[in-house]
């Protein structure tokens, strides 16, 4: 079973459950796999490039590598450069998926855990890189709120909470 093999422990119903959960999602990614992708020129043809090893990539800094072979001529011209893509902020939303209504008085750990993890897979790996991150308010969806958030390069918080402040000024 996959969730065996990832050293899930779930029983069968919770499987169930989970996947009934995801299925919907699923359903919005292959929307977005779906779509055709812009094209931009490129001035300077690039290798196919490959997912560098373990042993390559210690650090795990590298998605993807390729050689972009440049002009003859020129400053940089023989010389071994990196080029990354470079963005100030990350945009994604808050959540995978719709807010869960808020637990009753006095839940159980099994209810507040069932409302809380399902929700974490965006904020969590921020939470331990500690990339300063936030969630302005985007609007409503069904009487709950929904956010966007926002993640900026470690050590520059003033960026995101810019951003965050823009935003805000444009959907409230």
């Amino acid at each position: 079973m996959a969730a065996r093999a990832l050293h899930f422990n779930m029983s069968e119903a919770e499987l169930e459950m989970y996947t009934a959960f995801i299925a919907p999602m699923t359903a919005d990614y292959q929307v977005v796999e779906s779509m055709s992708e812009t094209k931009q020129p490129v001035n300077y043809a690039r290798n196919e490039g490959y997912s560098p090893a373990e042993k390559e990539n210690t650090l795990n800094a590298w998605y993807w590598k390729s050689v972009i072979n440049g002009a003859d001529n020129g400053k940089l011209a023989g010389k071994r450069i990196v080029v990354k893509d470079n963005f100030d902020i990350l945009v994604m939303p808050t959540t995978v998926m719709k807010a869960l209504k808020i637990p009753g008085p006095n839940p159980s750990l099994e209810e507040v855990l069932s409302n809380a993890l399902p929700m974490i897979g965006n904020t969590a790996p921020f939470d331990v890189t500690g990339h300063p991150s936030m969630s302005p308010p985007a609007g409503m969806s069904d009487g709950l709120p929904v956010g966007i958030m926002l993640t900026g390069r470690i050590s520059e918080d003033d960026v995101v909470l810019r951003a965050g402040h823009a935003l805000e000024q444009l959907l409230v």
